[in-house]
């Protein structure tokens, strides 16, 4: 898992580039179809999870997987996985 910490070139081939990012980045209960369908295409689709993992992304889907995907993946490659920050909490019912 060195690759895409040594070699950030391989953003540029990513083909989300130029893309809306907010598709990545789905409201809870929205399809993430689209998104994964584009990560499952891309060329740079393991850079992009391996990056997603060893920054410890906190959301969106990065390499055609989500937040819990990855999680799942860290987890089983010994590493810790990642809470969310109260601020990041969805629940706005405590009135964030």
């Amino acid at each position: 898992m060195e690759h895409s910490q040594t070699d950030p070139g391989w953003r540029d081939k990513a083909y989300c580039r130029g893309l809306d990012h907010n598709m990545f980045f789905p409201k809870r209960g929205e399809s993430t179809k689209i998104s994964k369908g584009i990560c499952g295409s891309c060329d740079v689709r393991e850079e992009c999870l391996e990056d997603a993992i060893m920054r410890k992304e906190i959301a969106g889907i990065r390499g055609g997987k989500s937040k819990r995907e990855r999680d799942k993946i860290a987890k089983e490659n010994g590493m810790k996985p990642v809470r969310e920050p109260n601020h990041y909490n969805r629940n706005h019912s405590k009135g964030f």
